[in-house]
């Protein structure tokens, strides 16, 4: 039966976001830039026709795609730095693995929205089973299938703290989201909006790089190799 402690992966995750807070920052100004450019290129349109109109889709459609890449991104970034592994070489960012990762993520969070929509347990259920697939994926270069399979596997056991970080996790990024919001309402007649957007999404990218390094070490304590343990 697998566990894993939440009390070590938050401290894991703190000492690496303190070794390599630059990296994090950097990481935050980038998807600063890049989500700050589509609502530039892309802005969302005011009511019903604005919403459904040509560039709200683009938007849509761009920031979902960015978001599944992000994704792969940030699960890379999270094993390399808990490892101590460098991030300058081709081959620890392990390219061959990015489709099953934006493919995997995908469906995860398409069948995710469908058991939350279902009285919500599925979705709960779904999450505290499968939630560690990226880092299968990553560390084990696996496909699509056995990665949840192997998710499966390593969560048996520990599925009730899987949920506590998981549902954490989203608490977390919904306050940050409503900041953001809160933030761009409340500066947008003082501000350039896109100077509002570029902070509130850097924001964004620097708190959820920091939650999956933490979501990452509970993955390496499930798997038996926690970096935490290893003294990294």
């Amino acid at each position: 039966m697998n566990t894993f402690s939440i009390a070590q992966a938050l401290a894991a995750g703190w000492d690496a976001i303190k070794r390599k807070s630059a990296t994090v920052i950097a990481w935050g100004a980038l998807v600063g830039v890049f989500q700050a450019t589509i609502f530039l290129l892309f802005p969302v349109g005011i009511g019903v026709k604005g919403v459904l109109g040509t560039s709200s889709l683009i938007n849509f459609v761009s920031g979902s795609a960015l978001t599944l890449i992000i994704v792969y991104i940030e699960t890379v970034l999270s094993l390399c730095i808990l490892r101590g592994i460098p991030l300058t070489s081709t081959k620890n960012w392990k390219l061959h693995v990015l489709p099953a990762v934006v493919v995997a993520t995908f469906f995860f969070f398409l069948i995710l929205s469908a058991g939350l929509l279902a009285l919500v347990v599925p979705g709960l259920i779904f999450i505290a089973v499968y939630s560690m697939f990226a880092y299968v994926i990553v560390d084990k270069e696996v496909g699509i299938v056995a990665s949840f399979r192997e998710s499966a596997r390593l969560t048996k056991g520990a599925r009730w703290k899987v949920l506590a970080l998981a549902t954490g996790t989203m608490v977390v990024i919904s306050l940050t989201i409503f900041l953001g919001d809160s933030l761009k309402g409340l500066t947008d007649s003082v501000m350039p909006s896109i100077i509002v957007s570029y902070s509130s999404e850097m924001l964004y990218g620097i708190i959820s790089l920091a939650l999956s390094l933490v979501s990452a070490d509970a993955y390496l304590q499930l798997a038996g190799r926690s970096a935490s343990d290893s003294g990294q």
